[in-house]
């Protein structure tokens, strides 16, 4: 260990001998950056929790995307990683900002267990950070890469670690639009089974337990929510905060229309048959819609393959045999 740690710190010097002082420039710079921007986030950090405090002794503060942290047992029953994430959450690294729509973002890709998949997706970040970071440090050290600059080498560095540290958020975000577009489509076909369930005279309570017992099987993600949304409205007493928590937790456009037309039906009385069937017929329609307008797209997007892949082919193949006998004309030419 000792003889590593000698020809590591040899090198390093030896490293620092060659530099050029532009290099040092760009080093120091570097090194310059990264402590302010440790500095500005552990000021934010701050500034964030004062906000917090100066908010909750407000009177009527309610907070609404506010992550507080693991409780005790939460913590001993957690594996060892949820509890590196955990300690980790709680630290500069990741303001309440921050914790607020990393939530969000699991809530609406479907992975409930608010603090608890916090932590594991915190842990997992770690874990990112340090797979990408080691895959640019054995492309420095063992293939040679960038040998020449080392500004190149510290830039690889950091683009490793940036990116470790933003690839789940974006593959998280990836599943979130993914699960909000397959509830967008399940929709219309559940107000459908809504309007079915009114007609026979189920309850509006009955009617949503209804739907999402038929709906699990082919819409497992909005059968889901609908079974929240119908364990609220046997647990609130207020059917609209119900109704209110199923739009909050989807954030769709379509769902808070769903939701202003339920509100407003249960308040003056009008049938819900026939208001749940026009929304359903609304639903439908603004979905052949979108279809419609990505079937326009289509002549547009197939331009660019088309220039880049037939084109040239044909090119080639037309103009190729005149082109040969140019050639062979030229060299006759050349030749006489």
């Amino acid at each position: 260990m000792i003889e590593v740690l000698g020809r590591l710190r040899g090198s390093a010097s030896a490293q620092l001998a060659d530099m050029s002082g532009l290099e040092t420039l760009l080093v120091a710079v570097f090194i310059a950056i990264a402590l302010g921007c440790l500095v500005r986030l552990w000021m934010v950090g701050s500034e964030e929790e004062i906000e917090d405090r100066v908010k909750a002794r407000m009177p009527g503060f309610a907070p609404t995307a506010q992550v507080e942290q693991l409780d005790r047992e939460a913590l001993d029953a957690a594996p060892w990683y949820g509890k590196f994430g955990a300690a980790l959450a709680g630290t500069m690294l990741v303001g309440a900002s921050d914790r607020a729509r990393l939530v969000r973002l699991l809530s609406d890709a479907g992975f409930q267990g608010g603090n608890r998949a916090l932590a594991t997706l915190i842990a997992l970040k770690v874990a990112s950070v340090i797979i990408f970071t080691g895959i640019a440090w054995i492309g420095i050290t063992s293939y040679g890469l960038f040998a020449a600059t080392l500004i190149l080498r510290v830039i690889l560095l950091l683009g490793g670690l940036l990116v470790g540290w933003r690839l789940p958020d974006i593959i998280l975000k990836r599943l979130a639009a993914s699960r909000r577009r397959r509830i967008e489509q399940g929709l219309p076909d559940a107000l459908d089974l809504m309007v079915i369930s009114a007609e026979a005279g189920l309850s509006f309570e009955q009617g949503i337990e209804f739907v999402a017992r038929e709906m699990k099987t082919t819409m497992r993600d909005l059968a889901s929510e609908l079974e929240t949304t119908s364990a609220e409205l046997r647990v609130l007493g207020d059917r609209r905060q119900a109704l209110q928590n199923f739009a909050d937790r989807v954030d769709l456009q379509p769902v808070r229309s769903i939701v202003a037309t339920l509100t407003q039906t249960m308040r003056y009385g009008t049938p819900l048959a026939q208001s749940l069937r026009l929304l359903a017929a609304e639903m439908r329609t603004a979905r052949l819609l979108k279809m419609e307008e990505r079937a326009a797209r289509m002549p547009v997007l197939l331009t660019l393959p088309l220039m880049g892949f037939i084109l040239p082919s044909l090119v080639i193949v037309c103009a190729g045999p005149a082109i040969l006998q140019g050639i062979d004309g030229f060299r006759q030419l050349l030749s006489h």
